[in-house]
């Protein structure tokens, strides 16, 4: 999953996170997509933010991964796992 809000006049709009929510409901409902993921650099700490909101959980971190202003940053994983396939296991 990845989002981007290219003009920065509508960024904080919260646009990405209905543009989220809206991608999240199909996935799961329509498509009864078991997961999604997603890799965000560790700096882009609004990303980060917006996918922890929407339920996300970081399921790991690839080390130096993004080369970033002279020097490497990491990349985190964040997944969501389908919440009928989940309570399906219990």
């Amino acid at each position: 999953v990845g989002i981007l809000i290219a003009n920065k006049k509508n960024r904080q709009k919260g646009y990405a996170t209905e543009a989220l929510t809206l991608l999240t409901q199909y996935a799961f409902k329509t498509l009864q997509l078991h997961q999604l993921y997603c890799n965000i650099a560790s700096n882009n700490t609004v990303s980060l933010q917006l996918f922890k909101n929407a339920g996300f959980t970081e399921v790991g971190i690839k080390k130096e991964w993004l080369k970033y202003a002279n020097s490497w940053i990491d990349e985190i994983m964040l997944q969501l796992i389908n919440p009928v396939h989940t309570m399906a296991k219990s």
